[in-house]
C-alpha cells in the first residue's frame, strides 16, 4: 500500500508518509502509552521518555484535509462546543468526545499563547479521569523564566515516568535530543539552500508539511525527513518560471482549494518560505536536557511582545529576498490576528506589501475562494508594478 501511495512523491513526502503511517500504528496501537498535548509541548520530551506524542491541533488539519471537517464540526455542535472558538480546537472536541482519537494516557498542556488548546485538554482529562500536567509558561526568555520552565518540565517527566511505572531515567531524553539536533542540523541546511534565486521549491508543499515539525524532533524519522528534504532541494528546481517572491505566514486552508495553483502555476508566484517552518532556536544540550527544551519554547518568536515576531518576519523577508508577505488570517485565532495592527503598521514602515486573506484553516462552510482569487490577483500585479517602476 505504501508504495501505491507514494508513487510520484519526492523522497522526502515519501518519508512524510511512511511516518504518518507508522505514527498511526503505534497511536492506535493498545500497547502504546500516548500523550494528548497541544503544539508547544516538545517532542522531544514526549518520544524521549517512551511515550507517543498526540496533538489533536494537527489531527484537525488531516481531517479537513480529507474533507471531513464539515462533519467533525457537526459533531462538536451536538456536544455543545462554542462556534466561537477556533475550528482546529472545534474540530478537536467534536472528534475526541464521539471517540475517534487514540487512547490516551495522560494530558500534557502548555497555556500559551494558545489557551484553548489547554482548556480542551484539562477537560479531555478530567472527562476520562486521567492525569493532566499544565505547563506554565513564562512570557519572557530570562535566566529565571528559563529555570522555573525546565523545573516544570523535569517534574512533569517525573511524574509521566510514574504514570508509566517505569524507573525514570535520563538516557532516552538525551537520545531524543541528540536525534533533534541530528535533525536540527540538516533543517538549517535545508533552511539556507531555501534562499536561493530561483527558489527550489513550491512553498505550498511545505506549508502542509508544517504539522511533521510537531512530531519529528527527538525521532529518528526527523533525521531522515530532513536528511532527504535537504538532498531534494540540492538538486531540485521545481518551479522553473518564477516571478514574484512571497513570504508567507500563519497557517493555510488545509481542506481542498485552487489558491495556490493560482499562485505558483497560474501567476508563476513562488512561496519562498513560510513562518512556521523556521528553525527558530538554538541546538539542544544533552547534558542539561530540561534546562534546553525550555530555552526553545521559550525563544518561540511567537511568544511574549509582538514585536519578537515582527522582527523575524523582517529578518526572514530580508534573508529570502521576499517581494511581499502574505498572512492567512484563520478566523478563531486570537494570538495571530489580535497582532495584525502592530505588524501591519511595521511592514508598512519598512515597505514590506503586505495582503491579508480572511479565511478558516479547516471550516471550508465560508470559504469564497472568488473573493481571495481576486484579492491574491491583485496584490500579485501591485507589486510586479511596482518592481517596473
Amino acid at each position: 500500500m505504501l508504495s501505491s501511495l507514494a508513487r510520484g512523491k519526492a523522497p522526502h513526502e515519501k518519508i512524510a508518509l511512511e511516518f504518518n503511517l507508522r505514527l498511526a500504528g503505534l497511536l492506535y496501537s493498545s500497547s502504546k502509552w500516548v500523550v494528548w498535548a497541544n503544539i508547544f509541548v516538545p517532542p522531544e520530551l514526549i518520544w524521549g521518555l517512551g511515550f507517543v506524542p498526540f496533538y489533536p491541533e494537527i489531527a484537525a488539519a488531516v481531517v479537513a484535509n480529507l474533507g471531513l471537517s464539515s462533519e467533525a464540526l457537526r459533531l462538536a455542535d451536538q456536544s455543545g462546543v462554542p462556534r466561537d472558538l477556533c475550528s482546529f480546537h472545534r474540530v478537536a472536541m467534536g472528534l475526541a468526545g464521539a471517540g475517534f482519537f487514540p487512547k490516551a494516557r495522560a494530558f500534557v498542556a502548555v497555556n500559551y499563547p494558545c489557551w484553548t488548546a489547554g482548556v480542551f485538554l484539562a477537560w479531555e482529562a478530567y472527562r476520562q479521569n486521567l492525569p493532566f500536567f499544565l505547563i506554565d509558561m513564562p512570557a519572557e526568555c530570562d535566566e529565571d523564566s528559563v529555570l522555573y520552565l525546565a523545573r516544570q518540565l523535569e517534574e512533569a517527566a517525573r511524574s509521566l515516568a510514574i504514570i508509566k511505572k517505569s524507573r525514570y531515567h535520563i538516557r532516552g531524553l538525551r537520545e531524543a535530543i541528540k536525534l533533534s539536533n541530528e535533525a536540527h542540523s540538516l533543517a538549517l541546511e535545508a533552511m539556507e539552500m531555501r534562499k536561493r534565486i530561483p527558489a527550489p521549491l513550491k512553498g505550498s508543499k511545505m506549508i502542509g508539511h508544517l504539522g511533521l515539525i510537531a512530531y519529528l524532533f527527538g525521532s529518528p524519522y526527523g533525521v531522515a525527513y530532513y536528511r532527504a528534504l535537504r538532498d531534494y532541494i540540492e538538486g531540485s528546481q521545481e518551479q522553473k518560471e518564477q516571478g514574484i517572491r512571497l513570504y508567507w505566514m500563519h497557517l493555510k486552508p488545509f481542506y481542498p482549494t485552487n489558491l495556490f495553483e493560482l499562485l505558483e502555476n497560474e501567476r508563476k508566484a513562488v512561496i519562498v518560505f513560510e513562518e512556521y517552518s523556521s528553525i527558530w532556536w538554538e541546538p539542544l544540550r544533552e547534558d542539561e536536557p530540561f534546562l534546553s527544551l525550555a530555552r526553545k519554547m521559550l525563544s518561540h518568536p511567537s511568544l511574549g511582545s509582538v514585536g519578537r515576531r515582527t522582527a523575524k518576519v523582517l529578518a526572514d523577508v530580508e534573508a529570502f529576498k521576499a517581494d511581499g508577505v502574505v498572512h492567512f488570517n484563520h478566523w478563531g485565532c486570537r494570538q495571530s490576528q489580535g497582532a495584525m495592527a502592530i505588524l501591519r503598521r511595521k511592514l508598512r514602515e519598512e515597505g514590506v506589501p503586505l495582503l491579508e486573506l480572511e479565511g478558516d484553516c479547516i471550516d471550508e462552510n465560508g470559504y469564497q475562494e472568488g473573493q481571495l482569487r481576486v484579492r491574491l490577483e491583485a496584490f500579485l500585479e501591485s507589486i510586479k508594478e511596482g518592481k517596473e517602476r
